[in-house]
């Protein structure tokens, strides 16, 4: 649901408050279409069509988290050098850095972490050959996680014995939040993480902005797909897994 204009609030970049109050509506009504591609590419147009404006910055960095990789380090380069120079872009600049080498048609990158029951476990001792593996990047402190996860136990049920499986690397700090998700949402794979929230090693790696979040890697550890979601999961598998 959109939020009301005058609960809404309002980032310390945004220099207009009506034009952002237009712009946010706009993100909000394509938010709850819940394609991240479509997303993305908006907060691109219309970063392009106000950068001039007071909310020129704010959709900047909106684009700069949810473009695509290399749609992104194109925003970025269009960027005035003063832009660039800030921390906060400097951040950004990192993730989409990560994002790049991690994008489809690039090796997977591996990541270390422990399991629930708190031994030490990465992510190459779960990644099998002859199988395609779904990272799936969660927490269980995020409600979209949640509500994303039946998803992803159909498809992991419907796929586990055609050569499919699922690697969960959770961004959550407590283990024992952690532990009750694993059983509330029946999750019966593999999981991971450092509890060290946002801060997730692995996040950094694959430049995770947003939750839930997934890679898809095949047999020969390349990957394949980012970000797929809902029905989008089992679509794929059934494309590569005929």
């Amino acid at each position: 649901m959109t939020p009301d204009a005058q609960a809404r609030r309002i980032p310390k970049e945004v220099e207009d408050t009506a034009l952002y109050n237009k712009v946010a509506d706009v993100l909000d009504a394509v938010d709850a279409l819940d394609d991240l591609s479509l997303y993305g590419q908006v907060n691109v147009d219309l970063y392009r069509t106000y950068r001039d404006s007071g909310v020129g910055f704010y959709l900047g960095k909106q684009a700069l988290r949810f473009a695509d990789p290399v749609t992104a380090q194109n925003v970025l380069d269009e960027m005035p050098e003063s832009w660039r120079n800030r921390e906060d872009i400097k951040v950004l600049e990192q993730r989409i850095a990560a994002r790049v080498a991690t994008r489809p048609g690039m090796t997977y990158a591996n990541v270390k972490g422990q399991n629930a029951q708190g031994q030490p476990t990465d992510l190459a001792a779960m990644v099998k050959p002859g199988k395609y593996t779904l990272v799936d990047f969660w927490a269980s402190w995020c409600g979209p996680c949640r509500k994303e996860m039946p998803n992803v136990v159909a498809a992991y049920k419907e796929f586990k014995n055609k050569g499919f499986g699922i690697v969960g690397v959770s961004l959550d700090n407590n283990l024992d939040k952690w532990k009750e998700a694993i059983t509330a949402l029946d999750i019966t794979w593999p999981q991971m993480s450092d509890l060290q929230g946002w801060n997730n090693a692995g996040a950094k790696l694959y430049g995770v902005n947003s939750i839930p979040a997934t890679v898809l890697v095949d047999q020969e550890g390349t990957i394949v797909a980012r970000n797929l979601r809902g029905e989008d999961i089992k679509a794929k598998l059934s494309e590569l897994l005929k």
